[in-house]
């Protein structure tokens, strides 16, 4: 029960404001996440776009930033975007990575620190964070499938979590304590949940809302709202369903 385990739920919504539609993807067998690249329009940064990453001009260096999507519904659409960003040699200072992943917007921003062993840090709009499943199973798939290294544990402030491939699904294994601690709110049905404008929705704090769609088949509505980490409204929530099926002591859909 101490174990969660995150992998591709169907999602919808729609990718933030700032970006245009994707110029390329990149599929891998029908894939289950996509490699993409994104135009990025900010007035003071430039951006070089090619195949299947982007090059943000920072501070007159040019980063490498892999923008990949995890918990995209069956045809590839939806899902959470996060920028990878390797910094092996880590010359990236910890100041300079939290502008990064500010100005990019996404809600996590991942760097690699180290391939060998894999050790990776988040950072959401404003802060360093610990952990961040759906940005773990995009950072895994890139490191096996784009680096072509092995993926089996990646460590990070949150504890060693475990990878692994199943077809087409990328799998994680996390203890519960190295997730976020989320707030769950229980409203009345999936109407009440869909009804949540973004304006009401502003005035939430790191919480997860859901509603019975089905009690019996475990089956739930929910929408996650994180405005005090920069991101209004996320499209999927791995840490935070799965606190709730413990807190629920069932399996959740």
């Amino acid at each position: 029960p101490e174990l969660a385990r995150f992998f591709n739920p169907c999602c919808h919504g729609k990718l933030h404001y700032f970006y245009s539609e994707a110029l390329y993807r990149l599929s891998y067998r029908g894939s289950v996440i996509q490699l993409l690249t994104q135009q990025l329009y900010h007035p003071t940064l430039g951006i070089r776009v090619s195949k299947s990453f982007a090059i943000l001009v920072w501070m007159s260096d040019k980063i490498k930033i892999n923008i990949l999507r995890a918990f995209v519904d069956e045809r590839g659409d939806y899902g959470n975007p996060t920028g990878i960003v390797l910094d092996t040699a880590q010359q990236i200072r910890q100041s300079a990575r939290q502008k990064i992943a500010t100005t990019l917007h996404f809600t996590d921003t991942v760097f690699i620190n180290s391939l060998d062993p894999i050790n990776v840090s988040f950072f959401n709009p404003e802060q360093e964070t610990k952990f961040a499943g759906d940005s773990l199973i995009s950072t895994a798939y890139l490191i096996k499938h784009v680096l072509e290294k092995n993926a089996d544990l990646i460590i990070c402030r949150g504890g060693h979590i475990k990878t692994w491939s199943e077809g087409e699904l990328t799998w994680i294994e996390a203890s519960l304590e190295g997730t976020p601690g989320w707030q769950h709110q229980q409203l009345a049905s999936p109407e009440a949940i869909d009804s949540i404008t973004p304006e009401q929705s502003s005035h939430y704090e790191h919480t997860m809302v859901w509603a019975w769609a089905n009690e019996a088949k475990g089956l739930i509505r929910s929408r996650t709202f994180l405005p005090d980490w920069g991101t209004l409204e996320d499209q999927g929530n791995g840490s935070g369903s799965m606190q709730l099926a413990k807190i629920l002591g069932r399996k959740i859909e």
